[in-house]
């Protein structure tokens, strides 16, 4: 005896209500091909590409992928789906961070498992890398949902410059090492990986928070894009650097009062695609940050088309950041 589709359907979506995406797609494909059936198999496609890529399980994820390319009737979430597939092939061919992690000391005493991240903060090999213990994860809700900061960066003014992260994510911003910005963003890979996992099946796209043009010009690298770049290429998320940009030339804000900045940074972003903000999870990448206005302004450019979230992650916070945070008590 078959069953009527409008059962099948019912099922399919109590299915996806409960993340069971793989149900869901079993009882669609049982029902009688239509357009209102190939949408709603295109959406479940696309939700369970991303549980398998989270899972680490690419042959499946590739296969749900392909099928969300070929049927979800929005044409963001085909490129979505169609780079999340390109970024798995990536991955296929060893472009991942297996080769950073090898870096870690074979330490019998240390209950850490080796990594960039781990390794950074040891205390035994030199000064250890300072956390952000001091920056809240909801300091700049309700406009970001979420916020993660895993280090904190001593700047050339601090007694504790020498610190090993600080120098070399100073070296990174003083344009003399395009490399040390990958290792930087790989660090940000293991951070999230250990702190922030339930991410991986939230994400929809990841955006850089742009780089002036001056600075672009000095360094010959966006630090932020690079990071990105290492988090698309790990955890297959999209990256596009061109959706989020700046709407005009911006003054270099660092050492401005907050109140400067504000009036610096107001309208300076400008989002060039919204069909890739629109009812997507948006996770916003940058270097540093000091008061948070940066990042609190992208946002809000971003806000103007309704993203289903705005997640943030700073590879680190500033001295200045504690002093904000302490006073926003």
């Amino acid at each position: 005896m078959k069953i009527p589709d409008e059962v099948l359907f019912k099922l399919a979506k109590q299915a996806e209500n409960e993340g069971r995406y793989e149900n869901a797609i079993g009882y669609l494909r049982k029902t009688t091909k239509s357009k209102e059936r190939d949408n709603f198999l295109g959406e479940v496609s696309y939700k369970a590409g991303i549980s398998n890529c989270a899972s680490g399980n690419w042959p499946d994820a590739e296969q749900s992928l392909r099928r969300a390319y070929e049927l979800h009737p929005d044409s963001a979430k085909r490129e979505l789906a169609h780079q999340r597939i390109l970024l798995i092939r990536k991955r296929a061919t060893g472009h991942t961070l297996s080769e950073w992690t090898s870096t870690g000391r074979d330490c019998q005493n240390c209950k850490l498992t080796p990594s960039l991240y781990n390794c950074a903060r040891c205390p035994r090999y030199g000064e250890g890398m300072s956390e952000a213990q001091r920056v809240r994860i909801d300091m700049l809700a309700p406009i970001i949902d979420e916020l993660w900061v895993p280090a904190a960066y001593r700047s050339g003014y601090d007694k504790n410059r020498a610190n090993p992260f600080s120098r070399l994510l100073r070296l990174a911003k003083n344009g003399k090492g395009e490399k040390s910005s990958v290792v930087l963003g790989h660090m940000l890979v293991d951070y999230i990986g250990q702190e922030a996992r339930h991410l991986r099946t939230k994400v929809d796209i990841v955006l850089s928070v742009p780089t002036s043009q001056d600075r672009l010009k000095l360094r010959g690298y966006s630090i932020p894009e690079l990071m990105a770049s290492s988090l698309a290429v790990h955890f297959c998320w999209p990256s596009f650097p061109n959706v989020l940009t700046l709407s005009r030339i911006v003054q270099e804000t660092r050492g401005l009062s907050r109140q400067l900045k504000e009036q610096i940074l107001a309208d300076a972003f400008n989002v060039a695609r919204p069909d890739m903000v629109r009812a997507l999870n948006v996770l916003l990448i940058d270097d540093i940050m000091t008061s948070g206005t940066t990042l609190r302004f992208a946002a809000l450019a971003l806000r103007q088309y309704r993203p289903l979230a705005v997640y943030a992650a700073v590879l680190a916070h500033t001295e200045s950041t504690w002093h904000w945070g302490d006073s926003a008590e």
